[in-house]
């Protein structure tokens, strides 16, 4: 594939999206959704720094807030807490989500897991390599009851929930 047929690729799925998003009868089903592939193709994506939208801090890394040394076992690098507390942030509300069995892709997923769980709060999903999905929640509430009220079952395969 050249680089011509690339910019065409991404122009196409912009133009799909956008003509998505002005159809009602995809937004009331719509969730934010996070693609590898759809950042590759310079589609826009949620930023999981920011947020729901709560906190528009970017993420800044200082000097002191990373050391590197050379330890007994070869190179150290340690972080400051308070850089691990602004990593670790995004994600509290985080579960990781695998199908057992066969794999699908994220439209899929996004849609049979919209109808499963019918939550009332925001919440993205992303798809991670060999099937793996993140599932992030506004509330903690939605996190909790997608945790303890399984199983959950997806074209009778299992789905793994994990923390």
């Amino acid at each position: 594939m050249n680089i011509d047929s690339k910019m065409d690729l991404g122009n196409f799925y912009a133009a799909k999206r956008a003509r998505a998003e002005n159809d009602s009868r995809v937004n009331c089903l719509r969730r934010d959704v996070g693609s590898f592939i759809s950042k590759l193709m310079g589609m826009t994506t949620p930023n999981f720094w920011t947020g729901f939208g709560e906190n528009k801090e970017k993420l800044t890394i200082e000097s002191e807030d990373i050391s590197i040394s050379v330890g007994p076992n070869g190179p150290m690098m340690r972080l400051s807490s308070n850089l691990k507390d602004k990593l670790q942030k995004p994600w509290t509300n985080a579960l990781i989500l695998k199908n057992m069995g066969k794999a699908h892709i994220l439209n899929f997923m996004l849609t049979k897991l919209t109808h499963k769980w019918t939550l009332t709060g925001k919440w993205q999903l992303t798809d991670l390599v060999d099937g793996y999905f993140v599932a992030r929640f506004q509330m903690k509430d939605h996190l909790y009851y997608v945790l303890t009220n399984g199983p959950w079952v997806i074209t009778n395969q299992y789905l793994a929930v994990q923390r």
